[in-house]
């Protein structure tokens, strides 16, 4: 037979063997996981693949794109009856990105009417407000979160009306929002405007009133700041600094021929008190008029960006570069050059390799740098965690590659999309880390330390997915071989998310080690919340600081520990005396979900079975073992017992002596018929019997 997989349905469903080559083998969460990652035109193509790519292949698409080049595709008597399939194939649609409709902008009420009407988890609209039909506003305001652009024949009263707008793109201040007028939006993430004048503080005022109105801000652009006056420009810092703490990407982009004083100030107050900072843009265009005066230049402009250490991406776009920066976390720097005689220092060369945190380097020019192999080499070697040098001139772009391609940001944030991303074919990055989480998740934790080396993205997710551990003799015997408290610390550091314990396959030779074992995992694994065990004698060690968490226990010898596990849901005894309490009687084990024990006639006469289930009306799993009665009465009490579990799910009966062939269809009959909610019967009987009548199974 070939290799094969099996699957299991712990519930109902007997266990499944298929071929290697069977995609069936995967469930359906992984093949919808697998066909997440196509785009939409090819999910109607693989739809006919299987039955199964028919239940999955639409599960995943929570958002819809509509473009002008989408439908300049569809005959425009057609365009109905295409909105109709794909809102019924695809009906957990939560966004519709309309952002992109300039030539079809009539369409746009009968897409978001279609969409509303069939979609019934719609939560956002992404719009561009333009000239020409405006009516649907006033119906779906309430969905739109994000306006990529608008019209001047838009005032602010109709961008007033989207309370929960998130993100907003337009040419000046005085587009979106009225100073006459109260700011009635208050959800605002991103805001961009193209134009920043200042005059006379008038804009400061607008942005003000809007900025304290939007202090869940997190982006700011501004694409044409041309402030007139030093002061005008403090207070631009002032607003941004005090108003918005939340902030963590801002973009400025200055005309450096139109400021004659510097910057240093109010780049420092931005610098020192945005503390959420990590992103920032400086373009500085038009620097053509500054001749050869680099140095007052970056005086003017650069310098104070030493102020700001807690950025990860930097973005100038100037005529020139050289000085020393240290910027510690930085981990991305785009560097846009506007001189055709473009010119890179060595200093700055070597400053640049010895950024700790840089990852990625992007140049742009107009022409081909000046950028010696040599100095390229340098960088490459010197830097301790650069992955990607990328030159990009403006008729081609050329690459060199230290490991592998990461996302590049152009610095452009009016941008729907990251600059695509190309990989080698034979090269696993192309797959994302929760595909590989996915994949790796099947494996043992043994294979895992295997597998660990081979790659970063390995290692960033081989642990991810462990989330329970099971710890018995065999692993037991592994770690002897080293120092238990360096191989548990390993273990429990390297998979922080672990949930649940199972210690109950260890036998006592290694309870001595059981304490340490439990507390490097209490004290590594944040999330850990349940334990497994056998209760032995040397339980005083550790049950009093983790008996909150022990929930399923196997055996039990020091009866008296059970007072500490409060949360307990599986117990497995040899008797039920051990859950009562030798000198009061009480029962110490109540509202179990699982229990297992061995029964005998005397558990009927002391009326500890009578206790237990009026105590546990919870239970939905009971396996009897070992059954002994001395009288067919005592068989009848049992399942009259038995059968006033109300949650009762599955039931094993292991009978010692064979009872008579009629009181074993009674009984069963009994279990039927007042045990609604049974699903599991598992009947063990004694191997001498050779023969059962047919009319015993009959209440079945």
């Amino acid at each position: 037979m070939m290799a094969s997989l099996e699957t299991r349905d712990d519930t109902e469903e007997q266990p499944q063997i298929y071929a290697k080559n069977s995609f069936d083998r995967f469930g359906d969460d992984m093949c919808a996981l697998i066909l997440s990652f196509s785009p939409q035109k090819h999910r109607y193509r693989y739809e006919c693949v299987s039955k199964q790519f028919q239940r999955t292949v639409f599960v995943s698409v929570v958002n819809v794109i509509i473009s002008d080049g989408c439908l300049t595709q569809i005959p425009e008597r057609y365009v109905p009856q295409m909105l109709a399939t794909i809102t019924t194939k695809c009906p957990n649609i939560e966004i519709i990105d309309c952002r992109r409709i300039d030539t079809f902008r009539r369409h746009v009420p009968t897409i978001l009417t279609t969409f509303r009407d069939n979609c019934h988890n719609l939560r956002h609209i992404y719009c561009s407000l333009l000239e020409g039909n405006n009516k649907w506003l006033s119906e779906y305001q309430s969905l739109v979160t994000r306006i990529g652009s608008i019209d001047r024949t838009y005032s602010s009263p109709y961008v007033q009306r989207c309370q929960r707008l998130t993100k907003i793109v337009i040419k000046s201040l005085r587009d979106g929002f009225s100073p006459k007028r109260p700011i009635l939006t208050t959800r605002l993430e991103k805001l961009s405007f193209r134009s920043y004048d200042g005059i006379s503080g008038g804009d400061n005022q607008l942005l003000a009133a809007v900025v304290a109105n939007n202090q869940s801000l997190t982006r700011l652009s501004v694409h044409a700041m041309k402030p007139e006056t030093v002061e005008i420009m403090a207070e631009f810092a002032d607003i941004v600094s005090q108003y918005l703490p939340q902030l963590r990407r801002l973009s400025l982009y200055f005309d450096a021929t139109d400021i004659n004083y510097s910057l240093d100030a109010s780049l420092r107050t931005i610098g020192v008190k945005c503390k959420q900072l990590k992103i920032l843009s400086l373009g500085l265009r038009s620097v053509y008029a500054m001749g050869n005066d680099f140095e007052s230049y970056k005086q003017q402009f650069v310098d104070p960006l030493r102020h700001c250490h807690r950025l990860t991406h930097l973005s100038l776009e100037l005529s020139q570069m050289s000085g020393k920066y240290f910027w510690p976390r930085l981990q991305y720097l785009f560097i846009r050059y506007y001189k055709h005689n473009n010119t890179i220092d060595n200093e700055f060369v070597y400053h640049i390799s010895r950024l700790p945190a840089l990852q990625t380097l992007v140049i742009q020019c107009n022409q081909d740098i000046d950028f010696s192999d040599n100095d390229l080499n340098a960088v490459l070697s010197s830097s301790p965690k650069l992955k990607n040098i990328e030159i990009r001139l403006q008729a081609s772009k050329r690459t060199q590659l230290m490991a592998s391609l990461d996302t590049t940001d152009d610095g452009n944030e009016d941008n729907y999309t990251q600059q695509t991303q190309i990989y080698a074919k034979d090269s696993l990055d192309r797959f994302g880390d929760d595909l590989f989480g996915l994949l790796l998740s099947y494996l043992s934790l043994e294979d895992r330390f295997r597998c660990e080396c081979v790659s970063k993205q390995f290692q960033r997710t081989v642990f991810e997915s462990a989330v329970d551990i099971n710890i018995n003799d065999r692993l037991m015997r592994q770690i002897r071989r080293t120092t238990i408290t360096q191989t548990i610390a390993t273990i429990s550091t390297k998979c922080p998310n672990i949930e649940t314990i199972d210690c109950r396959g260890i036998n006592k030779s290694y309870d001595k080690d059981i304490p340490e074992v439990l507390n490097s995992f209490h004290d590594n694994c944040r999330h850990l919340q349940e334990i497994y065990y056998n209760l032995r004698q040397n339980y005083y060690q550790w049950i009093p600081k983790l008996g909150s968490l022990v929930t399923r226990i196997g055996s039990i010898s020091a009866k008296h520990s059970l007072i500490h596990c409060h949360r307990l849901s599986h117990l497995a005894v040899d008797s039920i005396r051990k859950v009562f309490d030798n000198y009061s009687g009480e029962l110490m084990a109540k509202n179990l979900l699982g229990f297992e024990f061995r029964f005998s006639d005397k558990h009927i006469r002391d009326q500890l079975l009578w206790t237990l289930v009026a105590d546990n009306q919870s239970l939905q799993s009971v396996a009897v073992n070992e059954i002994k009665f001395k009288t067919q009465d005592t068989i009848t009490e049992l399942i009259q017992q038995l059968s006033r579990l109300p949650q009762l799910r599955e039931l094993t009966l292991e009978f010692r002596a064979f009872p008579n062939q009629d009181l074993l269809s009674d009984s069963l009959r009994t279990i039927g018929m007042i045990c609604k909610q049974l699903k599991r019967l598992s009947l063990r009987l004694n191997p001498e019997v050779t023969e059962i009548n047919v009319q015993t199974w009959d209440p079945l």
